[in-house]
C-alpha cells in the first residue's frame, strides 16, 4: 500500500522536486493544479518525513492521509480513517523526530565526557542575545551549557535521545516540532554516526528546526574518510569537514564554511 498527502503553495521549483527525490526514500512530489501540490507513491514510513519536508518548503500541508488503490492505469484515493493505520503513521512520525536514535548501530553516548569544556560550536560569535538556541545532540553534561546560554542571554534547549530522558527532551522536541529555534548547534554529532542515511536525517532535522542558521562542528579524526569503531559503543567517520560541506550542499541547502564552523542559513 502506498499513500498520498496534499499541500498548497504558490510555486514548486525543480530544485525542490529534485531535493525531495534525494531525501525521501519513496514517492514523488509534483504540482497538480492551482496551488495544489501532491506527494504521492509514499511508503507509510516516509509519510512523516514527506510532511516535514513540505512544511520546510513553506507549504500548508493537509491533515488527511490517502491510500492509493491502483487498478491498471487508474488510481483511486481513499482517505485513511482506520485507527490502526493512523496509529502506525503516528509511530512513524514519532520515530522521525529522533533520527539519531532510529538507525544507529553505535550510540556514541560514552563520548559525551565534557562537563566543563564548552563544545566548539558555542564559540560561534554570530548568535545574539535574545536568540532561541537548540543544541541538537547536547550530551549528558549540560549544566555548563545552560549557564553559558544564560550568561549570553539565550533561551536554551538541549536534545539528545541517548543521553537525556524523554522528559528532559520534551521541551526541545516541542521546539523541533514547531521549528521555533533561531539557531541550532550540532557539535561533533555527525562524525560519530556510522550510517550515512542517518547523517543526512540529522542534518535535515537540525536545519528544519531553525529559523536563522544551523551551525555544525565535526571532529575529523585521522581524516582518511574510512570509518571505524573506536569503542564498545562508539564510531568515528574520519571525514574531512569538506566532505560534510559537500554532503549538505548536495541536499540543496545553502551552506558556507567559516573556519571550523559549517553554517547552513535559512
Amino acid at each position: 500500500m502506498t499513500y498520498t498527502i496534499y499541500g498548497h503553495c504558490n510555486e514548486l521549483t525543480a530544485e525542490q522536486c529534485s531535493r525531495a527525490d534525494r531525501v525521501i526514500g519513496s514517492g514523488m512530489i509534483e504540482h497538480v493544479f492551482g496551488d495544489v501540490v501532491a506527494f504521492h507513491d509514499l511508503e507509510l514510513e516516509d509519510v512523516a518525513a514527506a510532511c516535514a519536508l513540505m512544511a520546510e518548503y513553506g507549504m500548508t500541508v493537509d491533515a488527511e492521509l490517502y491510500e492509493e488503490h491502483t487498478d491498471g492505469s487508474y488510481c483511486e484515493l481513499v482517505e485513511v480513517t482506520d485507527p490502526d493505520t493512523l496509529n502506525t503513521a503516528a509511530v512513524k512520525a514519532a520515530e522521525s523526530e529522533e533520527p539519531m536514535k532510529r538507525k544507529q548501530r553505535f550510540t556514541s553516548a560514552e563520548t559525551s565526557i565534557n562537563s566543563k569544556k564548552l563544545p566548539r560550536g558555542y564559540k560561534y560569535a554570530d548568535i545574539p542575545a535574545g536568540a532561541v538556541v537548540l543544541d541538537y545532540g547536547c550530551g549528558k553534561h549540560v549544566e555548563h551549557l545552560q549557564r553559558t546560554a544564560t550568561d549570553r542571554g539565550w533561551t536554551w534547549y538541549g536534545f539528545d535521545p541517548f543521553n537525556r530522558t524523554e522528559t528532559e527532551n520534551r521541551p526541545a522536541v516541542d521546539v523541533i516540532e514547531t521549528r521555533n529555534a533561531d539557531y541550532v548547534l550540532c557539535c561533533n554529532v555527525l562524525n560519530v554516526i556510522d550510517d550515512s542515511e542517518t547523517v543526512d536525517d540529522v542534518i535535515r532535522a537540525a536545519v528544519s528546526a531553525c529559523k536563522v542558521a544551523a551551525v555544525f562542528t565535526v571532529y575529523e579524526g585521522n581524516r582518511t574518510g574510512t570509518g571505524r569503531q573506536t569503542g564498545r559503543d562508539s564510531w568515528q567517520r574520519n571525514e574531512r569537514r569538506a566532505a560534510y560541506v559537500d554532503r549538505i550542499r548536495s541536499a540543496g541547502y545553502q551552506v558556507t564554511r567559516k573556519g571550523e564552523y559549517i553554517v547552513v542559513t535559512r
